[in-house]
């Protein structure tokens, strides 16, 4: 079974010995300001040379928060990022990044606290970005290639949560 990298339980959700990543200060780079400036941002002709929020490569290689870092790359050493989202300072949900799977799940306790349309502009700075962060900081050209622009697809889970 995995561990997430910032210790705990073995996580019951992957049984493989690929780590796992949890952050909330990862999610501070991509609700904050920075969404509007990447998005405004004109991409080069390969649709790179976007504006990503400060810090950004180096939560990607693992070298932060520096109270623990892992030093493992996200795609090659990491397969899925768990992480809390807050909405409006009103609600929190957790999302569930499967790099592997190009897919987000979302869980909700409070479905109606938070409308379909108001959920896809939560979530669209994570399918937009870390797809992009992925290409952006690939260490390789052969890494490069693994990964696409496209954004990640996302669910809301309904079955099993409690509400």
């Amino acid at each position: 079974m995995s561990k997430s990298i910032l210790s705990g339980p073995p996580n019951p959700l992957r049984m493989v010995n690929r780590p796992c990543k949890s952050s909330a200060i990862f999610l501070l780079l991509y609700k904050s300001a920075s969404y509007p400036d990447f998005k405004s941002d004109a991409p080069d002709a390969n649709g790179l040379g976007r504006r990503l929020p400060g810090g950004a490569w180096n939560y990607h290689a693992g070298l932060i928060p520096s109270f623990c870092q892992s030093k493992k790359v996200w795609g090659v050493d990491v397969d899925d990022i768990y992480a809390p989202v807050n909405f409006k300072n009103q609600h929190w949900i957790a999302i569930w990044i499967s790099i592997p799977k190009r897919h987000i799940v979302v869980w909700d306790s409070i479905v109606s606290h938070i409308s379909p349309e108001e959920l896809d502009e939560v979530m669209e700075p994570f399918v937009t970005m870390v797809p992009y962060l992925l290409v952006e900081c690939a260490l390789s050209d052969e890494q490069k290639v693994q990964y696409t622009l496209e954004p990640y697809t996302y669910a809301r889970q309904t079955v099993g949560v409690p509400q």
